[in-house]
Formats: C-alpha cells, structure tokens, sequence
C-alpha cells in the first residue's frame, strides 16, 4: 500500500464517520433569532439559522445526543433551561436536518425541532411536510398523498420524462 493509498484510504473514512447535521428555519416569530446555540454535555455550538436556505453543515460529537436550542450561552453554573426546544439524535443517525417551525409560546427560543435522518432518503425523493392543523392532500406525478395534521411523508421521485407527458 502506497502512501497516497493511505491518505486516500483514512480521508474516506474520516468523512464517513463524521456526523453533521444541517437547520431551516420556516416562517419564524418576530422576536425569534437568527443566530442560536446548541448546548450538550461537553459539547456547545453557534449555529446561523435562515429562512431561504439550509445552514452549512455542523458537526455533531459521537454517542446519544439531546441537544438544547438556546438563544446565547448560559453563564458558568446556570442551569439550561428545562423549556429549550430539544434536538435528540439516535448514536447510529449520520447526518439529521432538523426543521426549525414556530412555537410562540416557548419563553426560551419560539421554535420547535422536527429532526430528520436524511442519510435514509434516496437521491431524488421527495418530503412533504404538512405543518396545518388540517390533513391536506399533495398530488405528485401520479401519486396521491394524504397527510395528517402535523406531518411528513417521502416520495420516491416521479419517473416520468418529458417525452411521456
């Protein structure tokens, strides 16, 4: 094995065991801020949040995770606050997007986490989520997809060309 091989060989698993994880921020409160932290046992992050696109990648430490949303940094011996929104990545999840929605009433920061393992989905699927309070109803391609209040579904991707239609 050649030292190029070697190099080669540990950069590849190196990115392969690195967790990331990736923010949107959809249709935010007034008072919600655009940059937060993410706090863990030994573990603090700044994170920039947007609402016309995915933030960069951050990288996540290995284990269990219940990450907690806050607004600025908690002084030395402050508690974290037990309202935080919660972000709770499984050891084995890879990569997660965590959709940050409105959540007016929480004191701490107004938003709740919907946390997805997007390492599952296929290249070229689709997710719907459905945020009302009303099942609602998406036609895509051929499929129809019936969404209850407050969730999510994945499309495989519609496999009709041009030339079909």
């Amino acid at each position: 094995m050649t030292i190029r091989t070697l190099i080669t060989l540990l950069l590849a698993l190196s990115f392969a065991s690195a967790r990331e994880i990736v923010f949107h921020l959809i249709a935010p409160e007034k008072d919600c801020p655009r940059e937060v932290y993410l706090v863990a046992p030994g573990y603090q992050q700044k994170v920039k949040l947007s609402t016309r696109r995915i933030s960069p990648d951050y990288e996540l430490p290995a284990g269990d995770l219940e990450l907690r949303i806050l607004a600025k940094l908690p002084e030395e011996g402050q508690e974290i606050p037990v309202d935080a929104p919660v972000i709770k990545v499984a050891a084995e999840v890879r990569r997660v997007a965590a959709i940050l929605t409105p959540a007016p009433k929480n004191p701490v920061v107004p938003v709740r986490a919907i946390v997805l393992d997007i390492a599952k989905l296929k290249t070229g699927s689709t997710t719907f989520y459905n945020f009302t309070k009303q099942r609602i109803r998406v036609e895509y391609g051929e499929q129809e997809i019936n969404l209850k209040a407050a969730s999510f579904h994945t499309a495989e991707p519609v496999t009709k060309t041009v030339r079909d239609i």
